[in-house]
């Protein structure tokens, strides 16, 4: 039966659900007994007997889909498990669901998005939560709700009289309880994934008391039409309660989530430390997957930043892979503390990034970007066998991928097998021609080989497909390699972007009044206070004491960067107005295009702007 429906609200509604429950024990045994394998759960079972939604006629099914594979990046899976999403029209047995089955499908009638989209503010954040406690369910291999279902049919099918077990109910009352602490433990669950995947929970929790919508649900999946004979009051909480203890815990469990917020916020902007401290705070209340890899992430670019580049002749290049620091912000030795300390600097979040990934695939052995990620901090911490090792068993979840190919070929030339390293950077820039990196590379490998006029002209070819980038610099100032149009944007340091008149630096007294009241979240990092402050013209500010250290540009915001740019723009807008980006980070809210010299960094979901962060 629907998880999320019979879990939040009615003590009522929960008892009557044991009742059911019950009602299909007694009849027979039938939930211990059977050894039948039960076809509902299976998806063809759901396929045969129900209409799948047509998105060609719905729209609302192709945005579900959507939402439910953003969810799903951040939630992960684990191995065995890749949650899918089924849309049927009807109401089974006149009831609506969300329900999880075993065979890791989500089924979801066409009522939920009637309800979820009744209201067209923050429908989608409604879904997102549907979905991702439906996901949590999956993920935690709890099925109570399908057994629930079952139940409902046996004991319409058998007849069986709900009086019986009316007189046992308090008896079973510790099963209720259960039942609701799983439902609650998957309410939590269902907040921090809808929250990391960039969803508005509060849409779910908020303070609205007309737009509640646990009551929404409380009216729509009532299940007195299955077990109708009152129950005694004072049994349960009342409605009221139970409510107000499930808002009260997911607010928490809320606030936590922020802290993801925080790290993804401060790692776009750089500040790696930062990124570190706020999703190790967060690791504490969900030692997830795509926590762990972000911890790793942040360590890999923060030991990354202690191998210096310089763009003297003498000086060797290095690989273009998965997750490379910039060439000229390493070159400007703003971390240098001397070679030796630089090294122990790199050893120390290196080892402690490859810890991080390792713990992050071993929650999710398919996750591919951590993969990819490890792989390339093997390579660089000079374990290019264990690398190549890695990316073997990487190919066989996608054996054409052309990043993963790339890190392939660097890992084989640090082997010392420079034909198997060809090769695959060969293979790398066929499977993908817009993909720059293999072009690189393939020059670094080639001039290693003294092959120059070749190398020369692989590095040509990679200067058209990315002219602006400080990678072109760095062969220019090296190579005297020309043929590129040398466009300024990107390279140019002016650190003046603003928001709204506010630029990183002012302090919380010089925000405008008009901006209104925020919302506040506080988070103690490391002996600092800091804070996040919500307005309602789509502004965000992250605060270190009374500083404002960070601005962040979402959804509801009218205006523009300096450079033109709005919310809703698509990318090559972006590229037109900063040139090629610093970084091209990949999150779980979609990709972040970094400027590092400009100070701002723009989100981008489906190649439009959602969000910008000044820095």
């Amino acid at each position: 039966m629907p998880a999320i429906g019979y879990k939040h609200i009615p003590a009522t509604v929960v008892v009557r659900l044991t009742t059911v429950f019950l009602i299909a024990s007694l009849a027979s045994g039938w939930l211990q007994a059977s050894l039948v394998p039960d076809p509902k759960e299976r998806v063809e079972y759901w396929r045969q007997n129900y209409t799948e939604l047509n998105p060609a006629k719905d729209r609302r099914a192709v945005q579900a889909q959507v939402i439910f594979e953003r969810i799903l990046n951040a939630a992960g899976s684990r191995l065995g498990v890749h949650p899918r999403l089924l849309l049927i029209k009807e109401d089974p047995l006149n009831i609506t669901l969300p329900v999880s089955i075993p065979d890791g499908w989500v089924i979801v009638s066409e009522s939920v998005l009637d309800l979820c989209y009744q209201r067209p503010t923050n429908a989608e954040d409604k879904l997102a939560f549907v979905l991702a406690h439906e996901i949590a369910h999956l993920l935690d291999d709890d099925f109570w709700h399908i057994n629930f279902f079952n139940a409902i049919d046996i004991s319409r099918s058998k007849g069986v009289s709900s009086e019986s077990v009316l007189n046992q109910i308090k008896g079973i009352i510790g099963e209720a309880d259960k039942v609701a602490a799983k439902e609650l433990r998957a309410d939590e669950k269902g907040v921090l994934f809808a929250s990391m995947a960039g969803f508005n929970v509060g849409a779910v929790i908020g303070k609205d008391p007309k737009d509640n919508f646990f009551k929404e649900w409380e009216r729509l999946l009532d299940v007195s039409r299955v077990a109708s004979e009152p129950l005694d009051k004072d049994t349960h909480p009342t409605s009221a309660q139970r409510t107000a203890g499930v808002l009260a815990r997911l607010q928490q469990v809320s606030d936590q989530a922020e802290l993801f917020h925080l790290g993804l916020l401060f790692y776009q902007s750089g500040n790696f430390e930062g990124a570190i401290a706020a999703f190790e705070e967060f690791l504490r209340h969900y030692p997830g997957r795509e926590v762990h890899h972000n911890l790793a992430v942040s360590h890999h670019q923060l030991a990354l930043s202690y191998l210096t580049t310089s763009t003297d002749k003498q000086s060797d290049i290095p690989f273009k892979m998965s997750l490379t620091i910039d060439p000229i912000t390493r070159a400007s030795g703003s971390v240098f503390r001397g070679p030796q300390e630089n090294r122990r600097r790199f050893e120390q979040h290196i080892a402690t990034a490859i810890e991080y990934y390792e713990a992050a695939i071993k929650q999710d052995p398919s996750y591919l970007l951590a993969y990819k990620n490890l792989a390339s901090a093997y390579v660089s911490n000079n374990e290019p066998f264990k690398a190549i090792a890695l990316l073997k068993d990487a190919m066989k979840y996608t054996p054409n991928d052309a990043v993963l190919l790339n890190v392939l070929g660097v890992a084989f030339y640090n082997a010392e097998n420079v034909e198997k390293a060809v090769e695959y950077l060969t293979q790398a820039r066929k499977q993908d021609p817009d993909y720059a990196d293999p072009l690189f590379n393939l020059g670094k490998v080639e001039y290693s080989r003294n092959n120059k006029s070749l190398a020369k002209n692989y590095w040509r070819q990679y200067m058209q497909l990315d002219s602006n980038s400080n990678w072109v610099k760095l062969l220019q100032a090296k190579y005297q390699l020309g043929g590129t149009e040398n466009n300024s944007h990107g390279l140019v340091t002016q650190k003046n972007e603003m928001l709204a008149g506010i630029q990183v630096g002012n302090y919380t007294d010089e925000v405008p009044n008009e901006w209104g009241r925020p919302s506040k979240t506080q988070f103690p990092l490391k002996n600092t206070r800091h804070t996040t402050l919500r307005f309602k013209n789509g502004i965000t500010t992250i605060t270190e004491g009374e500083e404002i250290r960070v601005l962040l540009a979402e959804a509801g915001y009218r205006g523009k960067t300096k450079n033109g740019v709005k919310i809703g723009d698509g990318q090559q807008k972006v590229i037109d107005a900063y040139g090629m980006p610093t970084m091209d980070l990949t999150t779980t809210q979609g990709s972040s295009l970094v400027y590092v010299n400009e100070g701002i960094t723009f989100q981008l979901r489906d190649n439009k702007v959602v969000a910008w962060v000044v820095y």
